[in-house]
């Protein structure tokens, strides 16, 4: 699916779908700029660029967190 994408001034994705600027209480971040871009959904995820590195969720964070630290704990 083709979304609007809203990028900060360095490249960073901030926003998925148009800006809502909530009346000016919101306005766009100076240098930001917009393109349209592939994107997908995933329940633990939710909206990402298809194509880029997903952030791990924080289920993901966490058990990853647990597997090194059950590592540390039996394997000393």
């Amino acid at each position: 699916m083709i979304k609007e994408c809203v990028f900060d001034s360095s490249g960073k994705l901030i926003n998925i779908g148009l800006w809502d600027d909530q009346g000016s209480a919101n306005p766009l971040p100076e240098g930001a700029y917009s393109e349209n871009r592939e994107v997908a959904y995933s329940p633990d995820s939710g909206w990402y660029l298809v194509g880029e590195p997903k952030m791990p969720t924080d289920k993901e964070r966490l058990e990853a967190l647990e597997e090194a630290l059950l590592e540390v704990i039996v394997n000393g």
